[in-house]
């Protein structure tokens, strides 16, 4: 398969595919049981509300704890509601009925969606029904209303407020994917580049640059493709500048494609070429920041993180995407950009002097298989 094939291939194929996995944009529909031992106007005002809700589906109303858990273990919801019996009668006489909420939170996509929408769902109905107890004592509904809920948060979500997956996490895939592309490719390549043919004085340096500039042409124009089919067939806002993010990209291949290719000329063989940055490229998912703040990782963690491509460009590209601007654009872009120069020095010393020892090793091991 052609190599610029395969380099526009991956990107926009992991693009297009975890694009499809995140295309609901938010979780919906988690599976709900019910255990409602009231049966009253307010316990069935609870459930509704729960049952409104396109967080939740629910799946059961069961008569018996038991039973309710027994479906919970089964797996065959996520999420039970327990309201006790009683409900009713405490409110009106001022007491606090404890409502029993349970998540199965092996997933923690689920658990935390399933929390925070329980929560919000029981704040509007304590509110509601504060509002109507203290109209009861004869308070107008706005006094009433501002009794039980003196402060009002207004909330406003900055970037991505429906809090969507695609906007989240895949810009950092379709990063990802391209350094995978470049790994597959531009390493076992570049090994055998070493041991091809002899070339003149000077001529293996200006190979070197062409090699390198011809992936980082492919690999800018795979990326950028892959980002821009984010935007049109998973919505998935640009709000900056394509110049600036071009820059950033490019600033980040720099380092992508120097970091592979030291790699490529420190191996022993091709196979190794395109095996050791596995361990080098496959973490960076993790360590970028992408799912995980760098705030909140140890300092060796945090320190392994900075020497990874993607701990520079996830943020500040989610950020340009979302935001529209990024902070400190031209210190990170230069940051990439050093530090891919000074890999790309390296690999370029190593490759013309590897390439120099592999050629005049050759004519001694030529005469020898003639003798």
């Amino acid at each position: 398969m052609p190599l610029i094939v395969v380099v526009f291939f991956v990107p926009v194929f992991y693009t297009l595919l975890f694009g499809a996995v995140y295309v609901q944009n938010s979780v919906t529909h988690i599976p709900l049981v019910i255990l409602d031992e009231d049966q009253t106007n307010m316990s069935r005002t609870l459930v509704r509300l729960y049952s409104d809700s396109q967080k939740f589906t629910i799946v059961k109303q069961t008569q018996t704890s038991e039973e309710m858990e027994a479906v919970l273990h089964e797996g065959r919801a996520v999420a039970a509601l327990a309201i006790p019996r009683d409900f009713q009668k405490d409110i009106r006489m001022g007491d606090q009925p404890s409502v029993g909420f349970m998540v199965r939170s092996a997933n923690n996509v689920f658990g935390n969606v399933a929390m925070l929408e329980s929560w919000e769902i029981n704040r509007n109905f304590s509110v509601a029904v504060g509002k109507k107890l203290i109209e009861g004592l004869n308070m107008l509904p706005d006094a009433a209303l501002a009794g039980v809920y003196p402060v009002q948060i207004g909330v406003r979500v900055l970037g991505n407020p429906t809090g969507g997956f695609p906007d989240f996490i895949l810009t950092g895939l379709s990063a990802n994917g391209t350094q995978i592309a470049l790994m597959i490719t531009l390493t076992p390549l570049l090994h055998l580049l070493m041991k091809r043919r002899r070339w003149e004085a000077g001529q293996g340096l200006r190979v070197f640059l062409a090699f390198v500039l011809a992936f980082l042409i492919m690999a800018l124009g795979a990326l950028l493709l892959s980002l821009f089919l984010a935007e049109c067939v998973y919505a998935v806002p640009m709000r900056g500048s394509w110049l600036a993010l071009t820059a950033l990209s490019a600033s980040f291949l720099v380092f992508v494609i120097g970091v592979l290719c030291l790699f490529s000329v420190l191996s022993p063989d091709p196979v190794m070429a395109a095996q050791l940055p596995l361990f080098y490229i496959m973490p960076s998912i993790l360590y970028s920041g992408i799912t995980w703040p760098q705030q909140s990782m140890s300092a060796g963690a945090a320190f392994y993180a900075d020497l990874m491509p993607m701990r520079y460009f996830a943020g500040p590209l989610r950020s340009l995407m979302l935001y529209g601007e990024t902070p400190a654009l031209g210190s990170t872009c230069g940051q990439m950009l050093f530090y891919g120069i000074i890999c790309l020095l390296i690999a370029g010393a190593f490759f013309i002097w590897r390439w120099r020892r592999y050629w005049r090793q050759q004519p001694a091991m030529e005469a020898g298989r003639a003798s």
